[in-house]
């Protein structure tokens, strides 16, 4: 209890420091975090209309609105911020300590603590769990789903189930990728009907996938008929239908599939060596496949595991060839499942090192190897980590301050990211195809005609601070004649 006690307080307090350091020097939230916001005000003026007419999904919106309160000494917009990010830095805080104990059921306490800290401190794990992004929130009720299922496996009863499906439909209302903790737990549980370790009958077995899936339509499925759609987001069921038409199986070009399929693999080796900080990822690849192929191991866990591993990256790859991106973003579930494997990697490392005859230092100092291959990992990962968010996009602070200055709160923007309108509280317009209003704010870097409809009549040169010139073009609507 001690060790796990003080596990908990280096690792709290390591995520609380790098949290709060990353909120304060903040320069520009996520483009992302600034629709979540937007969402959130929303909801305090209209909340059905707003839910409907969103496509993201309400349930980080609802927390950020919430506790905005509690930050009104902020003042305007930055009291917004302040709680979007305190939620991410919050709910990450919540899913490392839970994290932390699915890793005592995968590895021990002693590798699930050093996969902890690498967690927290890995630059794209750092950065969203203090921007203003549902990332983390997400992997609260995504980790805590799963440690229930890890629950499950120790314990086959029909109330850890329920858990784990109220837990999936929960973050289901933050995020939809949440659903797949139904997904791992039908598996699993499928999988219990046929395994003899486990003293349950198949009755209760079945009784326990029942009770999965019915807490999570429980929590889930009041938001679905509200929005008329299963998944929602980005009209998927409608896309899944018109994939289904129009791949029939005769007319599959093998040649251009494999490629795309290359393709979807060589992207996810990219960004999965990103999110590690490439120094990881060798011993995370290593770590998952001596975990997953020591027969040693619980069974039940190694399905489980496996399934969850199996399935993000079907998912991922599927993304890929549907969308044509995978973002690091989108891989931090599969990161949270089993960043504990790179101290089992790293060890292996270890172990065949000390075996060789000529290099008697690896066999007398294979504890000071182990850890200085851990503290040389983060030191390669700490200056990424450390980067002030959004330090890239800091010219666009000068945008904003002339529009501040120079034009009026019922001045519409066109400009090409959402963060310019946001940051400078005036409606915003990513595409001219969208404009609408009397006079608009045109910010570019390299057009000087007018948007269609709206005649220019002033230019302004607006030299940034990162030597970026960016003109602002002052439109008025065109006015017909008579």
């Amino acid at each position: 209890m001690r060790t796990h006690l003080l596990y908990l307080v280096i690792i709290a307090a390591v995520t609380i420091l790098l949290g709060l350091y990353l909120i304060t020097s903040t320069v520009v939230i996520a483009q992302d975090g600034a629709g979540f916001i937007g969402f959130a005000k929303g909801l305090r003026s209209n909340f059905s209309s707003t839910v409907i007419g969103n496509y993201q999904h309400p349930g980080y919106p609802v927390l950020i609105e919430l506790i905005q309160p509690l930050f009104v000494w902020a003042g305007g917009l930055q009291s917004w911020i302040y709680s979007a990010q305190a939620v991410s830095l919050t709910c990450k805080l919540l899913a490392v300590i839970i994290l932390y104990f699915v890793g005592v059921n995968l590895v021990g306490a002693r590798y699930s603590f050093i996969g902890s800290v690498l967690l927290v401190l890995l630059p794209e794990c750092a950065v969203t769990g203090s921007d203003a992004l549902s990332e983390w929130p997400h992997l609260l009720f995504f980790s805590a789903g799963f440690f229930m299922l890890l629950k499950w496996c120790r314990n086959p009863h029909w109330a850890w189930a329920r858990l784990a499906g109220l837990f999936g439909g929960a973050g289901y209302l933050v995020r939809p990728e949440c659903v797949q903790i139904v997904t791992f737990g039908v598996i699993l549980l499928c999988c219990g009907l046929f395994i003899s370790e486990i003293k349950q009958t198949k009755k209760a077995i079945a009784l326990s996938l029942f009770v999965l899936i019915a807490a999570f339509l429980a929590a889930a499925l009041p938001y679905m008929h509200f929005k008329g759609a299963f998944f929602p987001k980005k009209s998927l069921d409608l896309q899944i239908v018109m994939f289904s038409q129009y791949f029939p199986t005769a007319s599959i070009d093998a040649v251009g599939f494999a490629g795309e399929f290359a393709a979807a693999f060589y992207k996810l080796f990219v960004r999965t060596s990103e999110l590690m900080g490439y120094f990881f990822w060798p011993f995370w690849v290593l770590g998952i496949v001596i975990a997953l192929t020591d027969k040693k191991r619980n069974m039940l866990h190694r399905i489980l595991v496996g399934s969850a591993v199996t399935l993000t990256v079907a998912v991922l790859v599927w993304l890929y060839a549907r969308y044509g991106y995978i973002a690091r973003r989108h891989l931090l579930p599969l990161a949270a499942m089993t960043i504990w494997f790179v101290p089992i990697g790293i060890e292996w490392v270890c172990s065949k090192l000390a075996m060789i005859k000529e290099a008697q230092f690896f066999k007398l100092h294979r504890g000071f190897v182990f850890v200085g291959i851990i503290v040389t990992g983060i030191i390669v990962c700490l200056p990424k980590s450390l980067k002030p968010i959004g330090k890239s996009k800091a010219a666009y602070l000068d945008v904003v301050s002339w529009l501040r200055e120079n034009s009026q709160m019922t001045d519409a923007v066109l400009a090409p990211d959402v963060r310019i309108g946001f940051y400078a509280e005036r409606k915003v317009f990513v595409s001219a195809d969208d404009v609408r209003g009397e006079r608009i704010y045109y910010v570019t870097r390299n057009q000087t005609k007018a948007p269609k409809g709206y005649v220019a009549k002033k230019r302004i040169r607006i030299p940034a601070s990162d030597g970026i010139v960016y003109t602002m073009i002052a439109c008025e609507k065109k006015r017909r004649k008579k």
